[in-house]
């Protein structure tokens, strides 16, 4: 068909006879009211919403119609197979008249699938999650992986066709305040600002297209991760998945949290964008550590939050942690372990490690011991890294190509403690104009304003 010609009723024929999906909207009937759904108020590029449920003899009378063209000799595709499927989305979540949600109808039907065809849940069941302000990356992630064996496919909120009101900046903070950033970084950088909507500075996001293969893992062990950010307000604790992926050279430990919404940025970047750092990693570790077992080096590359610089890399001692060997013991995930104990930068760390699982390794740097770390947490529990699973399965060992600025460990937690020691005038000499917010209203940030800084290392 040339640019002159227009679409007929042969062509239209000519692409379903062809068509590889066909994708059921089951219903559009919904009596949630979800901020961040498609068809609300937030935004104003979609198609009409008539709340209405399939009707099945529509269905099967669009199947026999197709099944004729899929018969016919309009039909010219190699591969034959065409995937019916079905999509319901949230209206599967309604309320009914009792004022009781449908989840546990839905778990019940997921543990049912589960049941009935073990093989089939395995090998073709997914699970997708949208962030927003009322869940994180690492309960999704407990709850699928605990509960199915799987790590679900964590995506943000849609970012196109939202409805323009308001100033910008109101704006800005509305799309904050329902999305998944749940940190204090709106950046409104194509419009020389940055708007502060809470305390948590993150780091910024990249893309994971380029990498170099280091090695290959026979085992990932996940952790969670919880600690506190502000020692101020002990209560209010972050939390993330950690995994640490262990190979015959080497291994690597990073955060599950920053692999989501890279990979988010990854696909965007893909479909035609070109802005790779504006989304947040919401309370993401912000160190990936490389411990290399044949060179006894350890390489950390620290993400950090200050705009315009690239991410740091440096070397740093290898196993460099005098344990002592306690008589206790407790029982983690089925092992036997051992209780030890450390000082290690200014903080006292008390860790439990299993000589079942012969691999002198853990989370973050920690390592050096006869068997695997399963637990570890320092006094004033502050960080506690938690063994929830561990997995025989291969995966590469990789080291993103991003752009690095070589440094020392403490020339940059120098510079860090500086940045948010500084965070306004920091960022003002910059360039950067500084807002903060209180209820989603941006006001002017004082020249003295810091942000809270609990890093793991205080020396």
């Amino acid at each position: 068909m040339n640019a002159k010609e227009f679409i007929t009723a042969e062509h239209i024929k000519l692409v379903l006879a062809n068509t590889p999906q066909i994708t059921f909207e089951v219903t559009e009937k919904c009596n949630l009211t979800c901020e961040y759904c498609g068809y609300g108020e937030l935004y104003c590029d979609h198609d009409l919403c008539e709340n209405m449920d399939l009707e099945v003899e529509s269905a099967i009378k669009l199947l026999d119609y197709l099944v004729a063209l899929w018969n016919s000799p309009l039909s010219q595709s190699v591969n034959n197979k065409v995937y019916i499927s079905f999509y319901e989305g949230e209206p599967s979540y309604r309320i009914n008249k009792s004022g009781k949600n449908s989840f546990d109808d839905i778990i019940k039907n997921v543990n049912r699938l589960k049941d009935l065809f073990p093989d089939y849940f395995a090998d073709n069941v997914s699970f997708n999650a949208v962030l927003h302000n009322r869940n994180s990356v690492s309960k999704t992630y407990n709850f699928i992986h605990s509960n199915y064996g799987k790590a679900p496919n964590i995506t943000s909120l849609n970012d196109m066709g939202i409805r323009e009101s308001g100033t910008l900046c109101e704006h800005a903070a509305k799309l904050s305040n329902l999305s998944y950033i749940q940190c204090i970084v709106i950046c409104l950088f194509y419009f020389g600002c940055m708007s502060i909507f809470g305390q948590k500075m993150e780091f910024s996001c990249r893309s994971i297209t380029d990498y170099d293969v280091l090695d290959t893992s026979s085992m990932r062990v996940a952790y969670s991760l919880e600690y506190i950010y502000d020692i101020d307000h002990p209560a209010d604790k972050s939390s993330d998945v950690v995994y640490l992926d262990i190979g015959k050279k080497m291994s690597k430990c990073y955060s599950y949290a920053a692999y989501c919404v890279d990979s988010i940025v990854t696909t965007e970047i893909l479909q035609g964008s070109t802005d790779d750092t504006y989304k947040p990693a919401t309370e993401a570790l912000e160190i990936e550590v490389y411990k290399n077992y044949l060179l006894r080096q350890t390489k950390v590359v620290h993400r950090t939050p200050i705009p315009n610089t690239d991410d740091f890399l440096y070397t740093d001692d290898y196993c460099n942690f005098n344990w002592e060997i306690h008589p206790d013991k407790k029982t983690i995930l089925g092992y036997s372990c051992q209780k030890v104990t450390t000082t290690f930068r200014g903080r006292t760390w008390e860790a439990w490690f299993t000589a079942e699982i012969p691999v002198s390794d853990g989370p973050w740097k920690f390592c050096g011991l006869s068997g695997l770390i399963l637990e570890v947490s320092d006094s004033q529990k502050h960080y506690l890294f938690t063994c929830t699973g561990i997995e025989t399965k291969q995966h590469p060992i990789v080291m993103y190509k991003w752009n690095y600025e070589k440094t020392t460990r403490e020339k940059l937690n120098a510079l860090l403690v500086s940045f948010y020691a500084n965070f306004v005038s920091q960022l003002e000499n910059m360039g950067v104009m500084v807002l903060s917010g209180k209820s989603g209203k941006p006001v002017a940030a004082p020249k003295d304003f810091s942000l809270p800084y609990n890093p793991i290392e205080l020396e």
